[in-house]
């Protein structure tokens, strides 16, 4: 193998890789955020080995569209461990690859450098944006296990997003569009080092990636905590707030006055349960009520009003918690 196709190999490598943590991550139903990733960084590196030496304005915007998801994946990612928000991403944040897009597309192609130039820079806000969530766990929650391997993806990625602009300062100094090999084999080694470590993560120690606790390990909860969780439990009761969509745990943490980190350990020690999976047992059982009280309402205005966004992730959830469709459910019901 020549120097010049060991870039394409290692891309190819990390496409594989990260194809395989997107299939563990769904298998094991893990969230939303981690499988956007693992799946973003399969695309983009997948387009990178189909773009390498054949370059095209098809290719320079496949790479650009790819490219531009990393940046806003990486931010949800870190937004979502932090909060256990149970909503949904913000879609405006598609106008990043919808503007570099355009950028491209009004740019002289000889200009391109610029459009990947302004990828780096819009990708290394969104890391930095991630970084300064991690940051504070770090102090706080050093073994955290998300802590860990999201920071590595942040770090891989800037260190990434830093060596695309060093090839932005090699074309603007002497008009040479592509960046040295070396370039290209140095950022694509860091990544492949950090995606195969997450695959190595993924074999040996699961829970790291499905952000569940091995079993054995959850400690019993305190009075104190006994006492957090019956007062959680109360407050979703009678004010509802596992209604809206966009609930977060620092939301219910706010109105009962502590941190999400203690009312994230009551909940998960009293109960054995995540926040996400109280707030979703919840929505489940007003949505039964719902079912059977009015025949006559569509199942998909129910899922809306029991604070699912979409109707699929509704029937998805309302099949693990019952075992049955909403549909089937219904019917049983009126039946028996």
């Amino acid at each position: 193998m020549t120097f010049g196709l060991l870039p394409p190999a290692i891309a190819l490598m990390i496409t594989v890789s990260a194809l395989l943590l997107f299939a563990y991550a769904r298998r094991g139903k893990a969230g939303a955020a981690v499988q956007l990733i693992f799946a973003v960084y399969a695309a983009n590196y997948g387009v990178f080995t189909w773009a390498y030496g054949n370059p095209s304005a098809a290719a320079d915007y496949a790479t650009l569209i790819v490219g531009a998801l990393e940046g806003p994946a990486i931010w949800w990612l870190a937004q979502t461990k932090n909060s256990e928000n149970t909503g949904l991403p913000a879609w405006q944040h598609i106008l990043v690859p919808a503007s570099l897009l355009l950028m491209a597309a009004i740019l002289p192609p000889t200009y391109i450098s610029l459009s990947f130039g302004a990828l780096s820079v819009t990708r290394l806000a969104y890391v930095l944006a991630a970084g300064f969530i991690i940051w504070p766990h770090l102090k706080t929650s050093p073994k955290a296990r998300w802590v860990v391997w999201v920071g590595l993806l942040a770090a891989a990625t800037a260190g990434l997003s830093v060596l695309k602009l060093s090839a932005l300062g090699v074309f603007l100094m002497d008009n040479s569009w592509y960046a040295p090999t070396w370039l290209i084999v140095l950022k694509s080694i860091g990544i492949s080092a950090a995606v195969l470590t997450l695959l190595w993560w993924a074999m040996v120690k699961p829970e790291i990636l499905l952000g569940r606790r091995p079993k054995g390990e959850t400690k019993a909860a305190t009075t104190d905590e006994q006492d957090l969780y019956k007062r959680f439990t109360e407050m979703m009761r009678k004010d509802r707030l596992f209604l809206h969509e966009t609930l977060k745990i620092s939301d219910a943490a706010e109105v009962l006055s502590v941190l999400p980190r203690e009312l994230s350990e009551a909940i998960n020690r009293s109960s054995g349960n995540s926040f996400k999976a109280e707030v979703r047992r919840l929505r489940i059982s007003f949505a039964c009520t719902l079912l059977l009280g009015e025949p006559k309402t569509s199942v998909l205005e129910i899922a809306h009003r029991s604070g699912f966004a979409t109707k699929s992730v509704f029937n998805t959830a309302f099949k693990e918690v019952t075992g049955l469709s909403p549909s089937a459910y219904r019917k049983k019901g009126h039946q028996s």
